[in-house]
């Protein structure tokens, strides 16, 4: 069932995907304002903050990681960029940024709230792929950035990584397709 986009239905949903901690902000230019909250996936790795903005006149609900990292060495931006470029053109939902005035690269992920509605479902899959996507890449993007990796070695990891998945999935895939076909032959047979 969808619901009004309203700060009180985006805490709702927090809650119950089970996150109480949340605070809930107006906003000079909206009337609607945003919820700032975030996670830490473990105790030892990065925190990141996430903004969920409803931004109902222009029909749009936000989701932001306004602060993946900061880039502290411009030479490494032209591989930052290449990256950034590489994985924006592999992903389906959300963008990584690079602000050249404060250094930052944030994440950010928009969905149509066309009629001002998002069922729970929606927002879930909307939050999920944020936390996914950024836990995925930030670390990676991180190395390029303190010159560990460069852009190339990236892609080239992420290629392997790619092809080394889809070949499993087919494998599992085939696998499937070969035990029912003998277990039709077995059938067949008796």
């Amino acid at each position: 069932m969808s619901s009004r986009v309203t700060l009180e239905l985006i805490k709702h949903y927090l809650e119950k995907f089970g996150w109480d901690r949340y605070a809930s902000i107006g906003e000079s230019t909206e009337k609607e304002g945003l919820v700032i909250t975030g996670w830490q996936s473990s105790s030892d790795s990065e925190k990141y903050g996430l903004f969920i903005d409803p931004v109902v006149e222009k029909g749009v609900l936000l989701f932001r990681v306004p602060e993946v990292f900061n880039l502290s060495d411009s030479e490494k931006l032209e591989d930052l960029l290449k990256a950034l470029n590489f994985i924006n053109h592999r992903i389906i939902l959300g963008k990584f940024t690079y602000d050249p005035v404060s250094c930052k690269v944030a994440f950010s992920l928009n969905v149509s709230i066309q009629g001002g509605t998002v069922t729970y479902e929606q927002f879930q899959h909307c939050l999920l792929a944020t936390i996914i996507t950024v836990e995925k890449h930030a670390q990676k993007l991180r190395e390029i950035a303190e010159g560990k990796k460069n852009a190339d070695e990236f892609i080239s990891d992420e290629i392997k990584e790619e092809v080394t998945t889809n070949l499993s999935y087919l494998e599992q895939i085939f696998k499937g397709m070969v035990k029912g076909t003998e277990e039709k032959e077995k059938t067949n047979l008796h």
